[in-house]
């Protein structure tokens, strides 16, 4: 049977909910601190979340948040309900990349459609796909619904209001709109790279002839190719490279799309001020590459993509648990036959290190 968690403030709906749901044998809880900590933890896992939306200032908005970025939930398909369908409401949805979104008063057969839609595809997910890649169907399916919500929601508030709303309001939601559009095109480029990869690493001979190359000189390559992201998120006097002139087993390409994944995710996940030390160096016949950075939280820590587990010391890196561009990286440190390491470092640091080995000719 399946377990339905529902963030629902009315006595009257939840009571409605309760009869309807055990009606059609569904397993219901309604959520409390308790639950709440126990869904984290990964003691209680529910099938599907039911959330009433109101705000993003309301204390089950935070929650579902937290949820969401959470290993255990992450995945867990959410529902919205609302009284309305505002501006705030699209925002809510898209930010926690909501599976569905139902109006109040709740059309019975709708919400009963939407609720064994999302069961049935978490099912076909769970038995059709091997570990890495439902984790990429999940991410695939997140990445581009979240900015399609945006986008269409704008688009028809646009649409709709566009004889009232004031110059500068509908900049805004044309600003939105763009700024969704990026960040869809963005994950449809690297999806395209991470396939593209993927047909390297499952041919053999485009694995040995790749084996087989080599860049020269490292240096400039990591220079610039680090620098450059620092500058994108503003970061570059934070930047300490600590390199040591060699060559890299892999092509330029390759090395500069390892590198650029990597150096993102410590800007991304580090707390602005705090330094990012980059390191290249030759050790027993093998290239290595290592970035280290501070955390935002012990929190954030266990919350963000890239550590979304508990690290452990020399923890081998898993496509299980990271982001579309890091299973790029990860795919192609495959492809060489090297390894990508997570480490932590107390206090408060991340260490993600890449080692490359040179080819025995």
């Amino acid at each position: 049977m399946h377990r339905i968690l529902v963030f629902e403030s009315s006595p009257k709906t939840r009571e409605l909910l309760l009869e309807l749901l055990n009606k059609h044998g569904f397993i219901v809880q309604f959520a409390d601190s308790a639950f709440f900590e126990q869904a984290l933890s990964g003691e209680y896992i529910p099938d599907l979340i039911i959330c009433e939306s109101e705000s993003p200032n309301d204390i089950r908005y935070g929650l579902l948040q937290k949820l969401r970025r959470y290993f255990f939930t992450a995945r867990v398909p959410i529902i919205l309900t609302s009284y309305s369908y505002s501006n705030i409401d699209i925002q809510n949805a898209a930010l926690l990349g909501a599976d569905d979104f139902i109006i109040i008063p709740i059309d019975l057969n709708r919400f009963l459609l939407s609720i064994n839609f999302q069961l049935h595809k978490q099912n076909v997910s769970h038995d059709s796909f091997a570990p890495s890649t439902k984790n990429i169907s999940h991410l695939l399916s997140h990445e581009l619904r979240t900015p399609l919500v945006a986008i269409l929601g704008f688009s028809e508030i646009l649409a709709e209001k566009r004889r009232t709303l004031a110059s500068y309001d509908c900049l805004e939601l044309l600003e939105r709109i763009t700024d969704a559009g990026k960040k869809l095109l963005r994950f449809i480029e690297k999806y395209s790279q991470y396939l593209e990869c993927e047909a390297i690493r499952k041919s053999a001979r485009s694995r040995t002839r790749l084996r087989e190359a080599r860049v020269t000189s490292s240096t400039a390559i990591l220079y610039e190719t680090c620098f450059t992201i620092a500058l994108e998120y503003m970061r570059q006097e934070h930047i300490v490279f600590e390199l040591k002139e060699g060559p890299a087993p892999a092509t330029e390409e390759h090395l500069r799309i390892i590198l650029s994944e990597l150096a993102e995710n410590a800007c991304k996940h580090s707390p602005p001020e705090t330094p990012i030390t980059i390191k290249s160096y030759t050790y027993e016949n093998s290239f290595f590459v290592e970035l280290e950075n501070h955390c935002r939280t012990d929190l954030e820590l266990e919350n963000n993509t890239l550590y979304s587990l508990h690290i452990r010391e020399d923890m081998p890196f898993s496509l299980t648990w990271a982001g579309i561009g890091l299973s790029i990286a990860s795919t192609l440190v495959n492809i060489y036959n090297g390894k990508l390491m997570i480490r932590s470092k107390p206090p408060g640091r991340i260490s993600v290190t890449v080692s490359l080995p040179f080819s025995k000719f």
